[in-house]
């Protein structure tokens, strides 16, 4: 009566490693999933500040082109250097914001990988832990096939 208890003991904690290796993988696979979309969103949102931040610059250097004509000032030499300088500064700023999220996103994309990496190892580590454990039980049960 011991034989079948044993085999069964052993194809349930086959069975066990094999889950616990599964459910470990797809959680991984989940949280790698979860990275690339945190990415994505991350350089759309730095995408769309700075969009709202050239949006605001403009605006500012209108309102200055305003105020000159209204001081009745001419757009040449130092006003013209002045607004010319608020824009590239504008547009550096801009850029600055861009680059913060990619950068964001280059993180998390790489944390995916890893991510996604773990995934994978925790499978084979599990399908590696699962054979380990059927050669086991047949050995115990049956050593004649492995020479004993």
């Amino acid at each position: 009566m011991a034989f079948p208890l044993a085999i069964v003991a052993g194809a349930v904690a086959i069975a066990g490693t094999l889950y616990s290796a599964y459910s470990s993988s797809q959680a991984s696979a989940k949280a790698a999933s979860e990275s690339r979309q945190a990415a994505k969103e991350a350089k759309d949102l730095a995408q769309y500040e700075a969009t709202l931040f050239r949006a605001r610059g403009t605006k500012l250097i209108s309102q200055q082109r305003a105020l000159y004509g209204k001081a009745g000032v001419q757009m040449w030499g130092s006003p013209l250097e002045v607004m010319a300088d608020t824009a590239a500064e504008l547009e550096a700023d801009a850029l600055a914001i861009e680059k913060g999220g990619t950068t964001k996103a280059r993180q998390l994309l790489g944390q995916a990988k890893v991510q996604q990496s773990t995934a994978s190892s925790l499978l084979t580590a599990g399908l590696v832990k699962a054979g380990g454990q059927t050669v086991s039980l047949l050995a115990q049960e049956y050593p004649q096939w492995f020479g004993g």
